[in-house]
């Protein structure tokens, strides 16, 4: 048996013993391609389950090392619960109508606002102070659940972060899980969660550089640029804990009286929207030939995708790697 065919005898059982919900893949329509990523052969579909709930659908080439990757990440999204700033995981629907393709994809809630990159270019006339900071402190908020659950080393930027409703949606998160496909030893937790710190203080930077400024709030705008720059020291040990730029973020709320809503300040855990009342287990799914084939819709699956603005956004996040992470390719993991 190939080794590949191991790893994916490892995803079934996976989905078996997390109970992960598995739906008809008949039932989704695709809509639209919404994000391409070559370098970890992964695709985002906009997909209408049974022509009313609209949802992502997300894909990975088949080979040995993307299985792992769906495999890492069907045990990250199980070990998080509801979140308001984390996507929603959704189950997974099984396609045996490609074989470039891994048969599982994975079913996500949809966002509307599309990339907090996006979003700020489009809105930086008018970005307000309490929008800046309250997005802040979702961002903030989110880090510190992720850290209480072990998931450290996110590397989030404004383009693997979506905006839902006016809020903040984690996309993509857990990459220190998917180095070696080994969990880090504790005592290097916190180099990682410092450069968690120091993605926050960037993601802080690029709103307010996107904010239009008025003469009426430069204290509070002083503090909040102290906050972001406190994470962005070079030291790692200068850089606070992520739970007490959560706490600094809610005392500049406060002290400006913004309106915001209380619901932007603490956890919420959600009830699931999504319903599926003819779902069905992984174990009672008909091994079939689904009637729907994503790359019979016009939906190119190339992997050699490329252009020039994936090029040019490539080269800017490399300006947001934090120089902590050259340090930490010589610390070994389990």
């Amino acid at each position: 048996m190939s080794t590949t065919s191991n790893k994916f005898q490892q995803l079934q059982k996976v989905i078996i013993k997390k109970n992960i919900t598995c739906h008809d893949y008949t039932r989704f329509r695709v809509v639209e391609l919404i994000k391409k990523k070559t370098e970890k052969f992964t695709r985002v579909y906009r997909a209408v389950f049974k022509n009313k709930t609209t949802v992502l659908l997300k894909l990975f080439e088949n080979n040995e090392l993307t299985i792992n990757e769906v495999i890492n990440e069907l045990k990250l999204c199980h070990r998080v619960d509801i979140h308001p700033n984390i996507i929603r995981f959704n189950g997974v629907t099984r396609n045996e109508g490609d074989s470039s393709i891994i048969p599982y994809l994975l079913i996500f809630e949809d966002v509307n606002g599309g990339t907090l990159r996006s979003y700020l270019r489009e809105n930086s006339q008018h970005f307000s102070l309490d929008e800046m900071i309250k997005l802040s402190l979702q961002i903030a908020n989110a880090v510190k659940y992720l850290h209480a659950k072990g998931i450290v080393n996110l590397g989030l930027h404004s383009e693997n972060i979506f905006i839902h409703n006016k809020n903040i949606k984690f996309t993509d998160y857990g990459l220190s899980n998917r180095l070696k496909r080994q969990d880090v030893k504790y005592q290097y937790l916190r180099y990682y969660k410092k450069s968690d710190v120091y993605s926050v203080g960037i993601l802080m930077q690029e709103m307010y550089n996107n904010y239009l400024h008025t003469k009426y709030v430069v204290d509070p705008i002083n503090k909040y640029i102290k906050i972001y720059k406190d994470c962005l020291q070079i030291e790692l040990n200068s850089r606070p804990e992520i739970q007490i730029i959560v706490s600094n973020l809610k005392s500049l709320i406060v002290n400006c009286n913004q309106n915001i809503n209380r619901h932007d300040l603490e956890f919420a855990h959600l009830k699931n929207s999504f319903i599926m009342q003819d779902f069905m287990k992984y174990n009672s799914i008909p091994l079939q030939e689904s009637p729907m084939h994503i790359n019979n819709r016009g939906i190119t699956l190339d992997r050699h995708y490329s252009n020039e603005t994936s090029t040019q956004n490539d080269e800017y996040f490399s300006s947001y790697q934090d120089n902590t992470n050259v340090h930490l390719k010589n610390i070994s993991l389990k």
